[in-house]
């Protein structure tokens, strides 16, 4: 026993040494495990940004519907700093017939846009006039020939007519009453009944 404890005090150093030494081992092995299950996440968070970078730059054209007066009305891809002059000439540029002063020609382009082209005469819903939607109806009793102009299918000389006939009959009783004067039919009155009035 005495032994024992004689060697216990003498190598109570190096047993001391052993277990440090072993302890440090244990620690230096987990240390790198610790580093490598970090070092995925970090890669990871860097790697989205870079991923959303390759998606904007893919963005690179537009698609356009082009109709109307132009040479070949179809939907066209167009890059995304077009123009509408760039668009209605891949379109095969205007026909004879175009009317591009209603066009602002410089106007970007944006995706899904539909660049209507309008034909000669055309006027935008939000520009037609009102007298041109509903046309302030002519009192054929008390009508000039001047005030016949521009009635279709009334010249001057049926308008003429018509007064003639006024001054020597007296005043229309109604509007069907104008195929006593000549040259003027049924089919002409109920044409007529848009325009005229008594």
């Amino acid at each position: 026993m005495r032994k024992i404890k004689t060697f216990y005090q003498e190598y109570r150093l190096i047993s001391y040494v052993v277990i440090g030494v072993f302890i440090t081992g244990i620690l230096i092995f987990l240390l790198p495990q610790v580093k490598v299950e970090e070092t995925p996440q970090v890669n990871a968070v860097q790697t989205e940004p870079i991923k959303e970078k390759k998606t904007d730059a893919e963005v690179t054209h537009f698609t356009v519907d082009v109709k109307g007066a132009v040479g070949k009305p179809d939907v066209y891809e167009i890059a995304i700093d077009a123009r509408v002059k760039d668009v209605i000439h891949l379109a095969g540029g205007v026909t004879k017939k175009a009317d591009t002063s209603q066009l602002n020609l410089a106007q970007k382009v944006v995706d899904q846009m539909v660049v209507n082209v309008p034909f000669e005469g055309y006027l935008p819903s939000d520009q037609v006039d009102e007298t041109d939607a509903a046309p302030v109806k002519i009192n054929i009793n008390q009508a000039k020939v001047t005030d016949f102009e521009g009635v279709p299918g009334i010249g001057a000389v049926k308008a003429a007519t018509i007064i003639s006939y006024r001054e020597e009959n007296g005043l229309f009783e109604n509007i069907e009453a104008l195929t006593n004067v000549t040259g003027i039919g049924d089919k002409t009155v109920e044409r007529l009944k848009d325009y005229l009035d008594v």
